[in-house]
C-alpha cells in the first residue's frame, strides 16, 4: 500500500513479506477505515509462515517514527529525532521481530508465526478487528512542537503472551478471521539495558499531532479471499496495473524548510538587543525540548602581541642568606572515600533495585487484571465511533433529500400560482 501527502514530498510505501521470500505479498480489497482513516487490505498467508513488515518513507521533516502492532497490541516502537529539518529519503520501516512478555514475566524479542485462531475467541461481524491483523502506524512531525502520547493502546509489557482473554470477541468485515499471531517463547531473554531502552521508546511521545498514516494488513487464507471474490489491488509480479499513491486526508500545513529548526525559527521572529549578561536557555516547553545549552568560546586575539610594548621583567636580587621555609600541616584523612562507603552505596543500590522489581511485578499483576476492561472500553468506543459515522452519513443523505424535496415543492407551488 502506498500513501502520499498532497502538496509535499512526504510519502510512504509499506507491504507485508514472509520469511524466505524477497517478494511482497499480493494485496486485496484495499480500502480506508472510516473510523481511524487507516489504509487496509487483505493478504494471503499459510499457517506456520513468519510474516514481517517492510516499508520505506520519504519525508522532509525533523522527526519521524513508527509503531508496529500485532493482533491489536503495540509490540515495537521507534522514533527518530533530528536537530533540524532534513529531506529523509527511502528511510526503512522494516520490522521482523516483536516484543513479548512471556508467561514467566520475561521480556523477549521474537519472530511471529501464523497460528490457528484460539478456541476461546469468538468471531463477531462488526466488532473490533484485532486478531489476524498486523499494523504499522507511521508518524511525521509536520509542524514544530506537534507531538502526542499513545492513548487507548495496549503495549507488550501490559499483557502476558499473545494477550488473548477467555471469551474475547474478535471483529471482522468481509472475511472472518482464521489466524492469530504466535511467537516462540523459548527465545532468549533480553538484557536489562535493552528492556529499559525498549520500554523508554514505548513511553515517548510520538511526532505529530496524530498518526501520519496507518497501514493495516488482515491475514487470511487464499481460499477465503478467492471465495469472497476480493479484487487484487497490488500484484507483486505486475506492478504496472497496481493502484497508485493514495492521498492522505490531512489538514494542510505550511511546508517545512530544509535546515530549519525550532531554535532558528524563534531567533528569526525577533532580534533581541545585545546584553552583557550570559546566555541562558529559554524556559518555554518547545525550547526545553529541542534546544541544547550552547557555550560560546571566548575569541582569541587574531594578531600577536607586540614585543616592543612588553615591559622589561626585573629579576629580584638573591639574598646570600638562606630563608626560612613555612611548613604546612599534612592533609587530613577525614572526608576521604572508604571501602565501607562503597559497600553501603552498593547495598542501597540493591535495595532500590529490589523495590523497583517488586513494583514492576505488582504493576504487571494490576495491568493483567485491567486489560480485559480496557479491551471492552476500546471495543465500545470504536463501535460508538462507527455508529456515529453511520448516523452522520444517514443524516447528510436525509438533509440532502429534504433540500431537494423543498426545492421541488417550491417549484411546483410557483408553477401553480402562475397558472
Amino acid at each position: 500500500m502506498k500513501v502520499i501527502e498532497k502538496g509535499t514530498d512526504r510519502k510512504a510505501e509499506v507491504h507485508m513479506f514472509v520469511e524466505g521470500s524477497v517478494a511482497e505479498l499480493d494485496e486485496y480489497a484495499e480500502r480506508v477505515n472510516p473510523v481511524d482513516k487507516a489504509i487496509e487490505c487483505f493478504v494471503a498467508v499459510e499457517e506456520g509462515q513468519h510474516p514481517k513488515i517492510g516499508g520505506r518513507l520519504w519525508a522532509t521533516a525533523m522527526c519521524y517514527g513508527y509503531d508496529a502492532f500485532i493482533d491489536g497490541i503495540c509490540r515495537k516502537a521507534n522514533v527518530t529525532v533530528g536537530k533540524a529539518v532534513t529531506a529523509h529519503k527511502s528511510k526503512k520501516l522494516d520490522v521482523d521481530k516483536f516484543l513479548y512478555r512471556t508467561s514467566d514475566d520475561r521480556i523477549i524479542e521474537a519472530k511471529v508465526h501464523v497460528a490457528p485462531l484460539p478456541d476461546e475467541v469468538v468471531p463477531k461481524e462488526g466488532a473490533v478487528e484485532n486478531l489476524g491483523t498486523i499494523e504499522l502506524r507511521v508518524y511525521v512531525e509536520r509542524r514544530f512542537g506537534d507531538e502526542h502520547a499513545l492513548q487507548d493502546v495496549i503495549t507488550y509489557y501490559q499483557v502476558p503472551g499473545e494477550g488473548y482473554t477467555a471469551g474475547q470477541t474478535v471483529g471482522f468485515k468481509d472475511i472472518a478471521p482464521e489466524y492469530s499471531m504466535g511467537y516462540d517463547e523459548n527465545t532468549a531473554t533480553l538484557e536489562s539495558s535493552s528492556i529499559n531502552k525498549s520500554r523508554n521508546k514505548m513511553g515517548k511521545k510520538r511526532p505529530g499531532a496524530e498518526p501520519w498514516a496507518i497501514f493495516r494488513f488482515h491475514l487470511r487464507s487464499m481460499n477465503s479471499i478467492d471465495e469472497k471474490g476480493l479484487p487484487m489491488t497490488f500484484d507483486n509480479s505486475s506492478k504496472k496495473n497496481n493502484r497508485g499513491w493514495r492521498e492522505l486526508e490531512l489538514e494542510p500545513l505550511p511546508a517545512l524548510t530544509i535546515g530549519a529548526s525550532p531554535k532558528n525559527l524563534a531567533s528569526s521572529r525577533a532580534t533581541p538587543a545585545a546584553s552583557s549578561a550570559p546566555c541562558t536557555p529559554a524556559k518555554s516547553s518547545t525550547d526545553a525540548l529541542w534546544l541544547t545549552n550552547a557555550v560560546t568560546p571566548t575569541k582569541r586575539p587574531t594578531t600577536p602581541m607586540s614585543t616592543s610594548s612588553t615591559p622589561e621583567i626585573k629579576r629580584p636580587r638573591l639574598s646570600p642568606q638562606p630563608t626560612s621555609r613555612t611548613l604546612y600541616p599534612a592533609p587530613s584523612v577525614k572526608g576521604r572515600p572508604t571501602v565501607s562507603q562503597v559497600v553501603e552505596a552498593r547495598k542501597r543500590l540493591q535495595e532500590t533495585k529490589a523495590k523497583r522489581e517488586a513494583t514492576f511485578k505488582k504493576q504487571v499483576e494490576v495491568t493483567s487484571k485491567l486489560s480485559p476492561y480496557e479491551l471492552q472500553i476500546q471495543a465500545q468506543l470504536e463501535k460508538l465511533a462507527r455508529d456515529d459515522e453511520e448516523q452522520r452519513r444517514m443524516h447528510e443523505q436525509e438533509e440532502q433529500r429534504l433540500h431537494e424535496d423543498m426545492a421541488l415543492l417550491q417549484e411546483l407551488q410557483s408553477q401553480k400560482m402562475e397558472e
